[in-house]
């Protein structure tokens, strides 16, 4: 009961439109030299038994060098989320637009999941990337520009997956 529009294609091998290299937004590289102040790097330290948990995301590109949870009830927020780890949505309710190149969110960790998406009613309005696979079992989740990955498996019910919006 999930919607793809416009419907999926099977492609051969080759490049992808959106690709990220996590290095880029490491604290010193061209991405946090960039922003200046728009840039924040989560401190290794915030990271618990290897996860920074997150109910709160600051606005702007936010660089995380570990896993990274985002729990509880979500908010609005404009924000580009980039992790060295896996990224899991387990809240609901939250709104991501994105802050820097259309993407909203990008891991670099691989097998078995980079992104998954447990929690339900959220919504990203640019691009997901993952160096592995993304997974998604929430119920209700909207996606706008896309889903990247090696891998997509959509376990959830009732979620959209449709192409940018034209300027």
């Amino acid at each position: 009961q999930s919607t793809v529009d416009p419907l999926q294609l099977r492609v051969a091998a080759g490049g992808t439109p959106v690709d990220v290299s996590v290095a880029d937004y490491r604290p010193g590289g061209p991405v946090a030299r960039q922003l200046g102040a728009g840039y924040h790097a989560i401190a290794a330290s915030a990271c618990h038994n290897g996860t920074w948990t997150a109910s709160a995301v600051p606005t702007g590109v936010v660089y995380v060098p570990c896993a990274v949870n985002l729990a509880g009830r979500g908010a609005a927020v404009t924000t580009t989320i980039v992790a060295e780890g896996p990224i899991q949505v387990t809240g609901t309710g939250w709104q991501l637009s994105p802050a820097y190149a259309n993407l909203v969110l990008a891991s670099g960790a691989g097998a078995p999941a980079g992104i998954t998406v447990l929690g339900g009613g959220n919504a990203a309005s640019g691009a997901i990337w993952a160096a592995g696979a993304i997974v998604v079992k929430g119920s209700q989740e909207q996606f706008t520009c896309g889903l990247y990955a090696d891998t997509i498996d959509i376990a959830g019910s009732l979620s959209t997956i449709t192409a940018c919006k034209a300027p």
